[in-house]
């Protein structure tokens, strides 16, 4: 990796990790960003465009150099009589990649990893990936803070689909539409409108609740919330948003 590489939009740091290839010694992870926007077929919409995140994580390693004797007289043969740190260089040990859909406020999370030689356990146990990832959706969350849901692929031929989709769902993905898991950005990323009027929300227990719904536009995740609100106020118990085969946003008592 190049430090001084014009293609980098951004370095931030993503969490500190602890890999049995450096001895277990914590080390910082940073990752260097590339954003761009191109032209693409949005979600919904006929036309529009997109915004590429690639993200690149990677660790710090000095470069060494040494000092190997020479004189057979007072050392032996090839003997290491001293190091000295000229430099640091930057290795990678991943890659994740997002894009956004500004039109369809969606984020996909197309793929996010770790390089075999710092995975030393299984993906449900790795704590590393799940920092990794939880950083990285936290960085576009906060860059695309219009984000009304997330979808990521169901599968990743690094892992098996079963264990991957319980990775997923411990991230707070859910199966939605064939070959997709998704799950609803946090309520802190929603832009509520400040024309508001009441509507009457049918919920999945036949129970009615007023709730606010934005008039232009009527964003049904909007909607959503602000049922699940009123429902757990009601009921006195948290509520959850989730997604049928169809697509259709359902409540649903924890």
């Amino acid at each position: 990796m190049s430090e001084n590489d014009s293609s980098w939009t951004d370095d931030i740091p993503l969490f500190d990790g602890t890999f049995r290839y450096y001895d277990n010694l914590k080390r910082p992870v940073r990752g260097k960003l590339h954003v761009r926007d191109e032209q693409d077929w949005p979600l919904k919409k006929r036309q529009g465009m997109r915004s590429v995140v690639l993200l690149y994580p990677y660790v710090t390693e000095p470069n060494l150099i040494l000092r190997v004797a020479r004189d057979p007289q007072r050392y032996a043969a090839g003997e290491i009589i001293g190091t000295k740190v000229a430099a640091y260089r930057e290795v990678l040990i991943g890659y994740a990649e997002a894009w956004y859909y500004p039109e369809d406020r969606v984020l996909v999370l197309r793929e996010c990893f770790l390089e075999d030689f710092v995975c030393d356990l299984p993906l449900l146990e790795d704590t590393n990936i799940a920092q990794l990832w939880t950083g990285f959706e936290r960085w576009l969350l906060e860059h695309f803070p219009d984000t009304e849901s997330l979808e990521t692929p169901w599968r990743d031929p690094q892992w098996q689909p079963i264990e991957y989709q319980a990775f997923l769902r411990k991230r707070g993905y859910h199966e939605g539409k064939a070959g997709i898991y998704r799950k609803f950005a946090p309520v802190s990323n929603l832009i509520v409108p400040t024309v508001l009027t009441h509507t009457t929300c049918k919920l999945r227990n036949n129970l009615e609740v007023r709730v606010l719904a934005n008039r232009p536009g009527c964003h049904g995740l909007s909607v959503a919330i602000k049922a699940a609100d009123a429902l757990s106020m009601l009921l006195g118990r948290p509520v959850k948003l989730a997604e049928d085969a169809d697509g259709a946003v359902l409540l649903e008592a924890v």
